[in-house]
């Protein structure tokens, strides 16, 4: 009798088969071996109804459910259906027939060890009606040795019900959020507005930060400092004008200046901890303004070829059973000076909720086995594992003076030498030396206080680092770093998104031009401006709050204390609140400004692209698209909007279209009926621009 192992991807059924020690043989879509057959999925194979198919009496034309008086919608059972896609539908078929041939005596379950791999394979055993018994393949990494040892376990999959639980709930949740409430503001706006359980206040908050920044009023001021014999004091006080800030230098270089303190001690400093993905993710971008969306598919390629661990984590421990593991690790690296017992505080179950931090494997890469990308994410992976488990500690002699001015003022100055580079020769120190002059205890010293103009600045723009650590708590009240706190709020549901979701999300808010990302900052688009203005006046705007309260029903569904139904409840009533609270308001749709003798009132910009259809006339761009100059000389059609059938283009896209006339295949298109399609795009001679289903 078989066991047949259903992967989430090709990719992972390859290497399940080429880890066991058996010989397979290659089938139409599976592999097979004398005890085990390999199959897989391509992702998801089923998805979410649309919302228009759970009326029986569906007609396309009469868009029910792009009516007010039909919104909120929740169906009493939500149903999934198979994606209409020929290989899809192949796969699948394929599938079936290995479940349930006769020599099959159980099935395991290999989605990616997450609660969307879990409910994958889920979705397509409950489809087929699979009674057999079902195991779970449950793999911290691709390695062969993991997978090997993975085998002999195969706990049952009942024991994942409640992550599974989970992954269905927040399926359901955000269907919820994102039809009824993308459909009932759309309605409302005249136009389409992406609302989402995350993706909205994503885009809020840097809408925020962007009113902080256009707000802010800088603001001169003075302070005071010396130099003098080395040391540079800098007084706490600021003043409004150069009077009173040399007023008050001339007081402290009158007053007699006494050392009061002198506090010299050695003490060892800490490498940063293992990396989660939101952290490494951070450190990318600052590094090398690799975006999220780069930075976790060139990880999850790395995590593919098996040499790093599952990258989606949230945390940045281990657990105290991997010790060995890590150990055999450490002893496959060059470097002489490692050891597993020189971080202990590194091994803690109590910050581990599904898995560990990001690490490298025992599988090495050789110098070809690496893109220039991929090399870039696993060294800094490596540099960071190195440190931790550095036995060499990094010494700093640390100095700290204390200096009285007449009684008038306390100033304290700290200085630092590296004594012992130790971890620091394989990961990033950034702080500098920084002598200080040998002074004693009541000796008196020189001073030299000047005034200094300055001036306040507005907030910081954003960074991936920065905005991840706002996501995974958004309601810490100060920059402090509190490590309990923060685990505390990622394992109770309150961040915002996941290490999972977050990087999509963020994506999907770039492609409707709601936000970009440039070197490294976040951006608001008019569009976004837009979108968060007329959510605020509609009072549809997901706050941080309701989101993370959301994110807590969601926990809780995985801490087995809510069920299913009752986080979809929640969901609807909330969803049902918002829209009866909304519709109490009126708020002029949004449209296009028109001048006195009724023809569009267009304001158009010079573009670089020269016309892709008569190439004479330069591209004009329009608030809401873009034509061609020679459009009232020629006649030349050319015509193009900025959001076509739901999908706002991007740059990028842009940039293909006008310089080729065509782009391939674009997803995320929705029709009139609210059905997501895939097409391609080009320009007729008469300068329209044409889908075409072939691409």
């Amino acid at each position: 009798m078989k066991k047949c192992i259903i992967a989430e991807k090709p990719s992972l059924g390859r290497n399940i088969a080429s880890a066991i020690n058996e010989e397979f043989r290659k089938g139409d879509g599976f592999l097979e071996s004398e005890g085990y057959i390999v199959t897989w999925a391509f992702g998801h194979l089923f998805g979410l109804i649309n919302l228009e198919e759970y009326d029986k009496n569906y007609n396309k034309d009469e868009k029910v459910f792009w009516r007010l008086d039909n919104l909120p919608f929740c169906p009493d059972k939500f149903r999934f259906k198979l994606k209409e896609d020929q290989g899809v539908e192949k796969q699948f078929n394929t599938i079936k027939t290995l479940v349930f041939r006769e020599d099959v005596d159980g099935v395991v379950n290999a989605g990616d060890s997450d609660r969307e791999g879990e409910i994958i394979v889920r979705l397509i055993l409950a489809h087929l009606g699979n009674s057999k018994p079902t195991y779970r393949l449950w793999l911290p990494d691709q390695t062969s040795e993991t997978i090997r040892e993975a085998i002999t376990l195969l706990p049952d999959d009942k024991d994942y019900d409640n992550l599974a639980f989970e992954g269905y709930a927040r399926t359901f949740m955000d269907w919820l959020y994102g039809i009824n409430l993308t459909r009932y503001a759309s309605v409302r706006s005249g136009k389409l507005l992406r609302v989402g359980r995350v993706v909205t206040p994503i885009v809020s908050e840097i809408y925020n930060r962007e009113m902080e920044i256009r707000n802010f009023v800088p603001k001169d001021y003075f302070k005071v400092k010396s130099n003098c014999d080395g040391l540079e004091m800098q007084s706490s006080k600021k003043f409004d004008t150069k009077e009173e800030a040399d007023g008050y230098a001339q007081k402290l270089n009158e007053a007699k200046s006494v050392v009061t303190e002198v506090d010299d001690h050695s003490s060892t400093v800490s490498p940063g901890k293992l990396y989660s993905l939101s952290k490494l993710q951070g450190v990318l971008g600052k590094k090398f303004k690799m975006s999220p969306k780069v930075s976790l598919e060139t990880v999850q390629s790395l995590y593919e070829k098996g040499f790093v661990t599952y990258p989606r984590t949230n945390t940045e421990y281990l657990a105290t059973a991997e010790k060995d593991k890590i150990s055999n690790v450490l002893k496959k690296l060059p470097q002489q000076d490692l050891d597993v017992s020189a971080s202990e505080k590194i091994f803690d179950d109590g910050k581990i909720e599904s898995h560990s931090a990001l690490t490298p494997t025992i599988n090495l890469p050789g110098d070809r086995d690496l893109t220039d990308l991929e090399k870039k994410v696993y060294d800094t992976i490596m540099a960071r594992f190195l440190a931790v488990f550095c036995n060499e500690k990094c010494i700093v002699d640390k100095t700290e003076i204390t200096v009285d001015i007449g009684g008038i003022e306390t100033i304290k100055v700290k200085g630092q030498v590296i004594k012992q580079k130790g971890w620091t020769k394989y990961d990033d120190y950034s702080t500098k030396d920084k002598t200080l002059p040998d002074l004693a205890k009541g000796q008196e010293i020189n001073t030299d206080f000047i005034s200094e103009k300055d001036t306040t600045k507005a907030p910081d723009r954003y960074t991936t680092d920065s905005f991840y650590k706002y996501l995974k708590n958004p309601f810490k009240k100060d920059e402090i770093e509190d490590e309990e706190e923060e685990y505390k709020a990622i394992f109770s549901g309150v961040e915002l998104g996941t290490e999972a979701t977050r990087t999509g999300i963020i994506e999907g808010a770039v492609k409707s031009r709601y936000i970009d990302l440039k070197d490294n900052k976040f951006y608001l688009l008019p569009d976004g401006e837009a979108y968060i203005d007329y959510l605020n006046k509609l009072k549809l705007l997901l706050d941080k709050r309701k989101t993370a309260d959301m994110g807590i029903v969601l926990k809780d569904v995985f801490k087995g204390k809510n069920t299913i139904n009752q986080a979809i409840k929640y969901t609807y009533d909330e969803i049902r609140g918002l829209i009866e609270q909304s519709s109490k308001i009126y708020v002029a749709k949004t449209i296009k400004s028109q001048s006195g003798d009724g023809k569009a009132n267009i304001k158009a910009a010079k573009t670089e692209y020269v016309c892709p259809c008569c190439k004479k006339g330069t591209v004009l761009e329009t608030k809401f698209g873009y034509l061609c100059s020679e459009k009232e000389n020629s006649g030349c059609g050319f015509s193009m909007p900025k959001t076509l059938a739901g999908h706002t283009f991007t740059s990028e896209e842009t940039k293909e279209l006008m310089t080729k006339g065509e782009i391939f295949n674009i997803e995320d298109f929705v029709s009139k009926a609210g059905k997501p399609f895939s097409a391609g795009l080009y320009f007729k001679k008469d300068g329209a621009l044409t889908f075409d289903f072939h691409t």
